[in-house]
């Protein structure tokens, strides 16, 4: 495997998740495991009815997650520099997923296979802590995806989303965003308009 991983910036970037509470030997043998990918724009790191066999680390680019609902290419969540990524349910039952992974600006990836994640669990009673927090963290994020949709209007929304990635509009697609909002291309730029003005 690939070892041009960038082990100072996952062990800065993941402190609040333990990794920097990981003794070496630990360390190691999970840097050892991971490989780098480079991908381009448009890529698809997971197509439909594929089964996710990696837990995704993006170390730089944009990338979503989506599905297709009816014909229409519905955006479930855009993940920046330092997200991760993976298909829960496809991850963990092995199962074909119902999403895509599509990436969105040329991207570095970081791969840890699902047999090595569950082999380092096994081995080490602190790494098994540490991903467990990780796999908390992208159920969090999916749960919060939900109850947005749910409560938020549109305009909460798209706040909370700039909150994560500040300049997504400048880097992806109206139609893509305004899917992800739940509402049309027209509302978004009517919520943009009335964001815009409040901020004047």
């Amino acid at each position: 495997m690939d070892k041009n991983i960038d082990k100072e910036y996952l062990l800065n970037r993941y402190k609040h998740f333990g990794i920097d509470k990981l003794p070496q030997e630990v360390l190691d043998d999970y840097f050892s495991r991971m490989k780098v990918v480079k991908k381009k724009r448009h890529d698809l790191l997971l197509k439909e009815g594929e089964v996710c066999t990696n837990f995704a680390i993006m170390r730089t680019g944009l990338m979503r997650i989506f599905h297709y609902k009816k014909g229409k290419d519905i955006s479930d969540v855009f993940l920046g520099d330092g997200s991760f990524c993976v298909s829960i349910e496809s991850f963990f039952n092995e199962e074909p997923s119902d999403r895509l992974i599509e990436i969105l600006e040329p991207a570095e990836i970081y791969l840890l296979p699902r047999k090595d994640l569950i082999e380092l669990c096994d081995k080490y009673l602190e790494f098994d802590l540490f991903a467990q927090s990780m796999i908390a963290f992208v159920v969090g994020v999916l749960q919060r995806k939900v109850e947005l949709l749910q409560f938020a209007t549109a305009e909460e929304r798209l706040e909370m989303i700039l909150q994560d990635v500040p300049d997504l509009m400048q880097r992806v697609s109206s139609v893509q965003v305004a899917s992800y909002l739940g509402v049309t291309p027209e509302t978004l730029s009517r919520v943009r308009g009335r964001m815009a003005r409040r901020n004047e």
